[in-house]
């Protein structure tokens, strides 16, 4: 009896509420029912920094999602598996994921994502590059866990509809091979994992790039990296393009190194009402010869970082964007390749 109560029961574990809570508003404190992703953005929000405008639908929704679609035994087979077999867990998840995936999200939870697209554009507008939809787990962006690229993401998604069908396929990807894989390989039960999801505006950005706020190549934590391209992150986080690199000391602000890219390609959004897409084009030549930030662009970069990680506590992976002047800070997640 005592081992049978040990064990999580998927009634029990399912209770969470479903809430929908827009990122300026949200407790920096509510790691547990807005996962790591949405919370970090939060706590950026509250030190000052400009973020996309957006909300986060809580891992109420995720459990009651997967608990209406799912028989029963097929989801105790992936929340309390019989043994550690990674094979018997994938097994599982994927028969888990193609029975849920044929079910439509309940109308209960519908009406309320729906209800804050709607609240959402009402608040900024039309957005003419769509949304981003991305995961935000509960075991996402801690102090030793990243999870980062283990849930999907949806970019440049430009109707209510749509959202909500890539809120779903979010939820789907918690339990992805690769998502199911990375987590047995670290020792972290799939029942530990619950999914929110962040839904932001869609920044058409001039530039992106990615900040470690350590030098995650020497191990030197007074020293920042930077890599910048033209267009979107997603040209970076894709490994599509070699953008410009740079290497700054931290106290005093020196700019120590510098690398220009190749950056051939630059990623934007789809110039139609595409239900989600971002496109690659050929960068022009004068910009391939050019850096992607000026020098007063990069200090400025450079010490939203050092704020940050003060901020935050710790070093950060940050990904941010240009846009019409305006730094905007995208997400920003505890470096976790650091040796003590």
């Amino acid at each position: 009896m005592g081992m049978a109560r040990s064990r999580s029961d998927p009634s029990d574990i399912r209770k969470e509420p479903f809430r929908i809570r827009f990122l300026d508003k949200l407790r920096c404190n509510a790691r547990n029912g807005y996962g790591g992703k949405a919370i970090n953005l939060a706590r950026l929000h509250r030190l000052g920094f400009r973020i996309p405008a957006g909300y986060a639908i809580s891992v109420g929704a995720f459990t009651r999602f997967f608990k209406a679609a799912s028989p029963a035994e097929t989801l105790e087979a992936v929340l309390n598996p019989t043994n550690g077999n990674l094979d018997e867990l994938l097994a599982s998840a994927s028969e888990l994921v193609s029975i849920v995936a044929k079910s439509p999200v309940p109308p209960s939870l519908a009406e309320g994502i729906l209800s804050a697209c709607t609240e959402l554009e009402r608040r900024i507008g039309h957005a003419p590059a769509g949304y981003a939809v991305r995961s935000s787990a509960t075991v996402e962006d801690s102090e030793t866990l990243s999870f980062a690229g283990q849930g999907d993401t949806f970019l440049c998604v430009h109707d209510a509809q749509h959202i909500l069908e890539a809120v779903k396929k979010t939820w789907l990807s918690a339990y992805s091979p690769r998502a199911v894989t990375y987590l047995h390989s670290r020792g972290v039960p799939l029942r530990s994992l619950r999914m929110a999801v962040v839904v932001q505006e869609m920044v058409r950005a001039e530039v992106s790039g990615v900040m470690f706020t350590a030098n995650v190549v020497t191990q030197q934590k007074d020293q920042l990296l930077i890599d910048a391209t033209w267009g979107l992150g997603e040209a970076i986080v894709s490994g599509r393009v070699t953008p410009d690199s740079f290497v700054v000391n931290k106290m005093p602000l020196e700019i120590v190194h510098r690398q220009l890219g190749t950056k051939h390609l630059y990623s934007t959004p789809f110039p139609s009402n595409h239900p989600t897409c971002t496109v690659f084009r050929d960068t022009p030549l004068e910009k391939r010869q050019a850096f992607a930030l000026t020098d007063e662009q990069l200090v400025k970069v450079a010490t939203a970082g050092r704020y940050i990680e003060d901020g935050l506590g710790q070093p950060q992976d940050i990904e941010w964007s240009i846009k019409d002047g305006h730094l905007i800070i995208l997400q920003a997640r505890p470096i976790t390749t650091l040796r003590a």
